[in-house]
């Protein structure tokens, strides 16, 4: 091992991404106790007051207040707002700026409020966002603000958030690449594998420790479906697919009614209603409100309500949700989606045991098929959702019906043309950002120096800032699959912030005192390239 592979590629992609895990496990640890004391008092309350009606417009003007907090929170820390999962993801796609220390503590203390009042919204998004941020604070802290190991180490943290948040490793490990990436990299590999690996030991142990709960789900599929019932598992599968599209054309209708028709509506108007509203629907059911955790184990033990209280719990819970996520309010998608799969399987379960296609004894494995499915489908992550229902929901016994599911709830999107719901989310918070702002469409020539991060690297461990191509490369060694000094690359890339993006590729291929940098657009003033 050479000085400069351990330098480059041993420090940030094992010991940085290991101890990021570390201290991503303790803080997602913490986050998870703290957020499980704030929804039992808050399920607690709930009861109390319904037993209690007196205390009812104490209950509203809690919740009243309550939302001015969360307001407050995302309006001094935009950061932390919406979706855990999609501003992460695009943050480690280069997409989004953020402070990693405020973001930590607004996206904890949002979080908190959100679960307070039962918002249904969940932890593990919040626990992926959380997990990016240390990382970043990792490399600052310790790897000398970096910028060439910055979202390698957030990569592998975000990912460790993911595996702490639902005791899911493998899940967590195929999130980077299927979900974040969207390709597979042996240095991206090393640093997700140390930081799932460190994130997920330091919070099992202590877990052991004090006595938490490390399982996700407590489910238990003790039948194992026949091959006779195939067919059932293909046309949930399509229904789940049918739905995820619904789903993200609904997340646009709801974001274009927040950005247009409610644009001049403030947003503390917006984020205290949706509480109110939350709490005036926890009034009367606790089924309508929290991340669904709860309504997925009813499910799973048969004490799901009648169809019609369920179909409208399913109604009230998605348009709920999605309007707190276009507000900006915090929390996870993750776990809602499953509540949503759920719900839809013990639908289809219902149908096919009234009409004697499917014995009741069955009903749980259909159940999670469709959640896998639709997840699978909503976020276009079906190998991701295969591991998760294997390693959370015990769908090992089970695994050909829920693959096949899957796959049927996939093809279906993927022929639609059907955006993923993160897909959908990250293009919206990416149009707040830009709206109004001057982008820049630039060829530059960067040639890899010696000491760079990028030798001895290969084209695909090396991630390049969004919306950025390789338009050809000058090889010294014309065969060779690895970077090395010398070799010349030609980029062409658009960039809203010029002197952000050279700092970046230059940390990333060294120091360029030749680079030749002109932009594609120089004879249009609109595309005039700021001095370097």
């Amino acid at each position: 091992m050479n000085k400069h592979y351990f330098k480059q590629t041993i420090v940030p992609c094992v010991l940085l991404s290991a101890l990021a895990g570390v201290f991503t496990g303790v803080l997602i640890f913490i986050f998870k106790s703290v957020s499980k004391l704030i929804i039992e008092k808050s399920f607690e309350i709930y009861a109390f007051v319904r037993e209690n009606v007196d205390y009812l417009p104490l209950l509203f003007v809690g919740a009243l207040l309550v939302g001015l907090v969360s307001y407050a929170v995302v309006h001094y820390i935009p950061g932390c707002r919406g979706g855990g999962i999609p501003t992460a993801v695009a943050i480690l796609r280069g997409h989004l700026p953020f402070k990693w220390l405020r973001t930590i503590l607004g996206t904890f203390a949002s979080s908190i409020v959100t679960f307070a009042m039962g918002v249904p919204l969940g932890n593990e998004g919040p626990s992926v966002q959380m997990g990016c941020a240390v990382g970043r604070g990792t490399v600052n802290a310790i790897g000398s603000k970096n910028k060439a190991w910055d979202r390698y180490v957030m990569t592998g943290s975000a990912s460790g958030g993911f595996a702490a948040a639902t005791f899911a490793p493998l899940s967590g490990i195929l999130f980077a690449f299927e979900e974040v990436h969207r390709k597979f990299s042996p240095i991206l590999f090393m640093s997700v594998v140390s930081s799932v690996a460190a994130s997920f030991t330091i919070t099992e142990f202590l877990c052991e420790v004090f006595g938490t709960e490390t399982a996700l789900f407590h489910i238990s599929l003790k039948e194992v479906l026949p091959l006779k019932y195939i067919l059932i598992v293909i046309v949930v599968g399509a229904v789940a697919g049918a739905f995820a599209i619904f789903f993200a054309r609904l997340y646009r209708v709801t974001d274009r009614i927040m950005r247009g028709v409610l644009a001049k509506v403030p947003r503390y108007i917006k984020i205290v209603s949706i509480f109110f509203i939350t709490s005036v629907l926890g009034f009367f059911s606790p089924d309508f409100i929290g991340s669904g955790h709860d309504v997925i184990c009813e499910i799973m033990c048969s004490t799901a309500p009648v169809w019609y209280l369920l179909l409208i719990y399913l109604i009230v819970r998605l348009l709920l949700l999605l309007f707190a996520n276009t507000a900006g309010i915090t929390g996870g998608i993750f776990i809602p989606s499953l509540t949503f799969g759920a719900m839809l399987g013990s639908l289809m379960a219902k149908v096919m045991i009234s009409l004697d296609f499917l014995p009741e004894k069955y009903a749980p494995v259909l159940v999670v098929v469709a959640m896998t499915a639709f997840l699978a489908a909503s976020s276009k992550i079906p190998m991701t959702a295969i591991a998760f229902s294997a390693e959370a929901m015990t769908g090992a016994g089970n695994i050909m019906p829920i693959i096949l599911g899957t796959a049927v709830a996939y093809i279906i999107v993927e022929i639609a043309g059907a955006e993923s719901l993160t897909d959908s989310v990250i293009e919206s918070k990416i149009h707040t950002r830009t709206e109004g702002k001057e982008h820049f469409v630039i060829d530059a020539h960067f040639t890899v120096s010696s000491d760079s991060f990028a030798v001895g690297k290969e084209l695909r461990d090396i991630l390049l800032p969004p919306n950025c191509v390789i338009v050809s490369m000058e090889k010294k060694e014309l065969y060779a699959t690895l970077l090395n000094d010398g070799d010349i690359l030609h980029l062409r890339y658009k960039t809203y912030d010029h002197q952000e993006t050279y700092a970046y590729l230059v940390a990333i291929f060294g120091k360029q005192p030749q680079s030749k940098i002109q932009s594609v657009h120089s004879g249009d003033d609109n595309y005039a390239l700021p001095e370097i």
